[in-house]
């Protein structure tokens, strides 16, 4: 990928994970930390080292994305309450990210299984997952794993890990020339509650 833009894409939706990728036409600028909850110490001095070693400020960018979630409560609050002010500030568009269209994305079915669904650790046993049926309709929520196996018998679980920075970036580019923006003011994470069921299934399951 070589596209003459620069912008910033940050993740804070993992609790102990903390990543700021700075592209520059074609150059990648990166820090990343797994230090426990250490959004609040790492994300403004992250960002400020990228553009540093860019040689950029910050109104030079094109763009900012940021991944939504579903992920960590705290994470993610303090991801957006960052990126928000930074794009308002410098008059900077905002890309939204979401876990689940990534690995929806670049998720490498050889098996062709029909029903699937992609798992984010949540808190104590449960999930947050994206049920799958064919690959096009969806149901997230959070669950067990039992419980989600019990109320899809048929499913294939895939556990998150975290992608290639580049699939992050590939996907920033990619909805900022498709020109999928989020409003600054009224962005929020991603976020699925118990009991709570985001579907495009047009009589979802639940």
């Amino acid at each position: 990928m070589k596209e003459k833009l620069k912008f910033i894409t940050i993740d804070t939706s993992d609790e102990n994970f903390t990543a700021v990728y700075l592209y520059k036409d074609g150059e990648i600028f990166e820090k990343t930390s797994h230090l426990e909850r250490g959004h609040i110490k790492n994300l403004m001095p992250f960002i400020s080292y990228t553009l540093e070693e860019a040689g950029l400020k910050i109104s030079e960018l094109d763009f900012i994305s940021i991944v939504e979630g579903p992920g960590s409560w705290t994470g993610l609050r303090i991801g957006f309450s960052t990126i928000k002010v930074l794009c308002m500030v410098n008059n900077l568009k905002l890309i939204l990210i979401n876990n689940f269209e990534l690995m929806q994305k670049y998720f490498n079915n050889p098996e062709n299984f029909t029903e699937y669904a992609f798992l984010i650790k949540s808190s104590n046993k449960n999930y947050y997952f994206r049920y799958s049926l064919k690959g096009e309709e969806f149901v997230d929520g959070i669950a067990s794993e039992e419980n989600l196996i019990q109320k899809y018998p048929n499913i294939h679980c895939i556990n998150f890990e975290k992608l290639e920075r580049e699939k992050y970036l590939e996907t920033s580019v990619e909805k900022f020339k498709n020109k999928k923006f989020s409003d600054v003011d009224n962005s929020e994470p991603y976020y699925i509650s118990v009991g709570d069921l985001k579907s495009n299934f047009k009589q979802a399951k639940s």
